[in-house]
């Protein structure tokens, strides 16, 4: 703040629910299939943020919001409008701001995406790591090709022009073969 006192801020919520542990995963995270226990983590994130409020610079635009995790579209679509209300009530965002959510092409339906238009995303961030049924077997993370291809076409009806996807170099049971095999189905999509 001392250095550029009007430069503009980003913020970042971690969500950290998954339905099922990807065991590449470093990240602090709370495996459940339960959608109740998202409610009461985001009372905690909204008292956090009230006591966070009179520390933070004052007259400071957010340029940014990233909702990382976990899997942030574990939330309910009514959780992510009381999410989003929150942050919008409490941050000055600018018109232009980007809004960007880490995915799940598994669990993410076409309410969640309608729902993250809504609240006016702009970018979503897929998790794939690798398209091979073999590294998906050996990494926990079972997502058929299809399904990820489809739900990038999804993303795109629903007119999300910035979609990336998240890979990982290095993983059990990958070679060169299959990481080729996954850049050229990256690039079909």
């Amino acid at each position: 703040e001392r250095q550029a006192p009007d430069a503009p801020l980003s913020v970042y919520v971690h969500l950290p629910f998954c339905p099922s542990h990807c065991w590449f995963c470093a990240c602090n995270v709370l495996i459940t299939q339960r959608t109740d226990l998202q409610d009461s983590y985001l009372d905690h994130v909204e008292a956090e943020w009230r006591n966070l409020l009179p520390h933070l610079p004052q007259q400071r635009q957010v340029r940014q919001i990233h909702w990382g995790g976990g899997s942030p579209s574990q939330l309910s679509p009514a959780q992510m409008r009381r999410l989003m209300g929150f942050l919008r009530d409490h941050i000055d965002l600018a018109p232009d701001a980007e809004l960007a959510i880490e995915v799940d092409p598994r669990i993410t339906t076409t309410e969640h995406l309608t729902t993250l238009r809504e609240l006016g995303f702009t970018r979503l961030s897929m998790g794939v790591q690798d398209v091979d049924p073999g590294v998906q077997t050996l990494i926990n993370r079972v997502q058929p090709q299809a399904l990820t291809a489809q739900f990038m076409v999804d993303c795109r009806a629903h007119g999300f022009a910035s979609v990336n996807v998240d890979l990982i170099y290095g993983l059990p049971g990958q070679t060169e073969k299959t990481l080729q095999r996954t850049l050229e189905a990256v690039q079909e999509l």
